[in-house]
């Protein structure tokens, strides 16, 4: 342990010891280089790290390399980190001294209270920025915890000690190398990691999840969803969520959706969780999800690269390569790749802002006219450039194991048929035709397994995803002036409909 007056690297020396966790120990210190400057306030925080090493450069690269992406630009919802250094042995992160109580200590006084809901959404809201900017840096907490938040003074949540988790599988208690899908991490808190974790230790953004939810719904109740036990512990006992009182039924539902057991059941992001729980995010018409012929499946990719091995479900259990330690370049807008051999060609898209929706243009569009509205895409992503083929979907449906089911076909009217699959929607279909009658749940597995195997996460995309990619910058309504243009940009009526 460090003593108090001892100076690292000639540069910072030591004040109080102000927090301690299983990994480190945080005191209170003075920058020396700022005294000389003169700066207002020359006080920072010092993170020293206490677990043993086996090798030093490759733990002093991973968080290097963490640093710099996640603190490139700074973010209200996180604590500011200088860099990291080591002196000697001594490996520690110079880091903003923040002004306010750890969540933990915050709800310890509350002694099994709820938070205001207002006060506790706005924390919530808060972790969640945090949670979305790290994963779409590539970066999973793998800790998230009450004592792992900091809220100041105008109830602004901070989140501290990402990439932490990640280092056990560099020290000596843990693995020798580490790699995006790390060792098993014996040492997470019992209480708010997820079954995944605890059982595998590979961390996924979805682990994230689990432990927002944890966390919400212990600010929003005064009490642990499952009493203090682990997720482990309670998926053993066979304990199910019930409603409590302070919780509607939207809400107890949203977290229910976060705090599943399985990790393909569980709600996808930070976003979506904060969503549901609030009520702001649009659910999906049940007569969408019926089988429908012809529905087209767009997946959406965000880069994040970490293993989703791991549970009984098949989907997880696909074939799964070893994860490169080091994180791929940041691709340009406009570029395309493909993940794998049989995986659907991706673009990436930048963000930006369009006007949703469409006003009429004449008489005969008034009846589909949709409500515009300003959207924001505040991130990139990468969308599907072409249909999902039936080839494509071949290799899922072989890896998986999934039943070929009845489809839907239109003879005057829609009606079930038993005769028909995806296997033979379009008489004389190669693998090349786009797979047709396959469903709303169908698209959701195969994006999940498309994740399983590529270690990236796809996802059907959003309402305002899916017009933005397809306007592609363009605020017309269509891409096309002249009607009689229509096919040359687009699938405006098939050769049936021709017939007719």
């Amino acid at each position: 342990m460090m003593d108090k007056g001892s100076t690292l690297s000639g540069r910072y020396r030591l004040l109080d010891l102000i927090g301690e966790g299983r990994m480190s120990r945080v005191y209170k210190a003075v920058d020396q280089r700022k005294v000389e400057e003169r700066a207002m306030d020359p006080h920072i925080a010092i993170k020293v790290l206490t677990i043993p090493f086996v090798n030093y450069t490759d733990a002093m690269n991973v968080l290097t390399r963490e640093i710099q992406s996640l603190h490139g630009s700074q973010h209200p919802n996180l604590a500011h980190v200088m860099e990291c250094e080591r002196d000697g042995d001594t490996v520690f992160i110079p880091m903003e001294l923040l002004a306010g109580q750890s969540l933990h200590n915050r709800l310890e006084a509350l002694d099994g209270a709820p938070l205001p809901k207002a006060d506790a959404l706005q924390i919530i809201k808060g972790i969640t920025d945090a949670l979305e900017f790290a994963h779409g840096k590539n970066i999973v907490h793998g800790d998230l915890k009450p004592g792992n938040v900091i809220v100041t003074g105008s109830n602004q949540p901070k989140v501290t000690d990402f990439s932490l988790a990640r280092l056990m599988a560099l020290s000596a208690n843990g693995a020798s190398r580490l790699t995006r899908a790390t060792g098993r991490l014996k040492t997470l808190p019992p209480s708010y990691a997820s079954p995944e974790v605890l059982e595998v230790g590979r961390l996924d953004p979805r682990d994230d999840v689990f432990a927002l939810a944890c966390i919400a719904w212990k600010l929003l109740t005064g009490e642990h969803p499952f009493k203090g036990k682990s997720a482990l512990a309670a998926r053993e006992a066979g304990m199910k969520l019930t409603c409590p009182s302070q919780l509607s039924e939207g809400e107890f539902n949203a977290l229910s959706h976060g705090l599943a057991f399985d990790r393909s059941k569980r709600t996808l992001s930070p976003r979506q969780f904060f969503a549901e729980l609030t009520g702001t995010g649009g659910g999906i018409p049940k007569q969408l999800i019926a089988l429908i012929a012809g529905l087209v499946i767009v997946a959406v990719a965000f880069a994040a690269y970490y293993a989703l091995k791991g549970g009984s479900d098949k989907l997880t259990q696909a074939d799964t390569a070893p994860i490169a330690d080091t994180a791929p370049a940041v691709l340009p807008p406009g570029a395309e790749f493909r993940d794998c051999a049989t995986c659907p060609l991706m673009k990436v898209i930048a963000p930006g802002e369009f006007m949703q929706g469409s006003a009429p243009d004449d008489a005969d569009s008034q009846a589909f006219e949709m409500p515009q509205h300003n959207v924001a895409i505040a991130y990139p992503f990468a969308a599907g450039k072409y249909e999902v083929t039936v080839g494509q979907f071949a290799q899922f449906v072989a890896d998986t194991g999934m039943e070929a089911k009845d489809c839907a076909v239109y003879d005057g009217q829609w009606q079930p048929s038993n005769e028909v699959t995806w296997k033979n929607a379009i008489e004389g279909q190669t693998a090349s035709y786009p797979v047709s009658c396959v469903s709303w749940q169908d698209a959701k597995r195969y994006a999940a397994w498309l994740s399983a195997r590529t270690h990236h996460i796809y996802r059907l995309p959003s309402a305002s995803e899916w017009e933005y990619a397809a306007r592609g910058g363009s605020v017309a309504a269509r891409p096309w002036s002249d009607p009689s243009e229509a096919c040359k940009y687009a699938n405006v009526a098939d050769q049936a409909a021709a017939q007719r």
